[in-house]
């Protein structure tokens, strides 16, 4: 009685004991799939990071083209190149129905990726479901599992914000764009206008000189009826008359000449001035959206490094969801190390060229001002060569 009832408890026990290691098993195939599923994720984070990338690339040669197209508008200055600005208007329009289809098409790779994501959290609840069967013997492996996968979600979901947040930044830039392409038309308005003004006050002049010498020649012609008896006695004081008002007329065309190049020196020089002030423009819009980026990127890094702690601390029993937190850390924290001094990089490097715009600004506006003075000087030489022909 004694021997069949201990082969009963033995018997029992070992029917126990392989209840748990089939339960074990079916564990570690849970665990096995909840791998799978973390990878696959991974995979789909990759898709969607390369996305991003290609977005980004598209966009920054869209407004590099866009740059140049506004360079050359600001060039344009007379009525053919009213023409060409419709022209550049018809492309820029072009680029920006581009710009919208590959957004569209951005848009449907983000939308495809998250159904991707959705079907893989559907495939992780159904692993949840097969779990919870075992979650009354074992509970410590599914709790930390449960939290992880809540972890991961929170990460893509902030994600999907980040990418929220880049078409509104994206937007910002097209209402941007238009702003500089309306300025660009404004400036190129305001700088026909000047060269109108100029033509109108070098057509003033030389109605002026005409004025002058045809006031000279009727002088000369009285003074030709006024003095035929004393014409033998005045002759050598005529003709040394005429020589000085031939050299005094020479030097006035000498003037005048001199005063239209620098005008037209001046006129250059505003220009590329003008050019000069709307690149670091966009060198500081850049730098400020490089500076909020980089402020937004070390905010989710510092989130990710609080949550990494916290699940350090909650899976300190389970080996396996530590393993897995471990790498995912580490890829994590390299990822933002790469991403953050490429951030410094590209900032670094606007800063060199705020540097170098800024230093150009300055010799082009003390050029300005030296032909400024030199225009002062020629205009007065004129004055004065105009009070000595009358």
């Amino acid at each position: 009685m004694y021997s069949s009832a201990l082969t009963d408890k033995v018997r029992t026990l070992e029917t126990r004991v392989d209840s748990l290691q089939r339960k074990e098993r079916m564990l570690e195939r849970a665990n096995n799939g909840l791998l799978l599923l973390e990878a696959r994720i991974t995979e789909l984070r990759c898709a969607l990071d390369e996305t991003k990338v290609s977005a980004c690339r598209f966009q920054a040669s869209t407004l590099g083209d866009l740059g140049k197209m506004q360079k050359e508008v600001h060039n344009a200055t007379s009525a053919t190149a009213r023409t060409a600005l419709q022209e550049k208007d018809s492309r820029i329009e072009h680029l920006t129905s581009s710009f919208d289809a590959a957004r569209e098409a951005t848009r449907e790779e983000h939308e495809l990726l998250r159904s991707n994501l959705e079907a893989a959290d559907t495939v992780g609840r159904q692993k949840d479901q097969r779990i919870g069967a075992l979650e009354l013997e074992i509970r410590a492996k599914p709790v930390v599992i449960e939290l992880a996968l809540g972890e991961k979600t929170a990460i893509i979901s902030a994600w999907n914000d980040e990418n929220i947040e880049i078409e509104g930044a994206v937007i910002v830039l097209r209402q941007e764009r238009e702003d500089e392409r309306q300025r660009a038309a404004r400036s190129l308005a305001v700088a026909k206008q000047n060269f109108d003004d100029l033509l109108e006050h070098q057509e003033t002049a030389i109605k002026e000189k005409i004025a002058i010498i045809s006031a000279l020649n009727d002088e000369n012609v009285e003074m030709k009826g006024a003095v035929t008896v004393l014409r033998q006695e005045r002759e050598d004081e005529r003709q040394r008359a005429a020589r000085s008002l031939a050299v005094a007329k020479q030097n006035f065309d000498d003037l005048l000449d001199e005063n239209q190049t620098l005008m037209r020196e001046k006129t250059e020089r505003s220009l590329e001035l003008f050019k000069n002030q709307t690149t670091l423009n966009e060198s500081n819009a850049s730098l400020r959206l490089l500076n909020s980026r980089l402020l937004r990127r070390e905010g989710v890094q510092r989130r990710l490094l609080g949550k990494l702690i916290v699940e350090r601390r909650q899976s300190r029993k389970s080996l396996s969801a530590q393993q897995v937190l471990a790498k995912a850390s580490i890829s994590l924290r390299k990822r933002v190390r790469v991403v953050v001094h490429q951030m410094h990089q590209e900032r670094k490097a606007l800063l060199t060229q705020h540097c170098i715009v800024a230093r150009e600004l300055s010799q082009r506006k003390s050029e300005l001002e030296a032909i400024s003075e030199i225009i002062k000087a020629v205009t007065e030489k004129v004055y004065l060569g105009r009070a000595a022909a009358g």
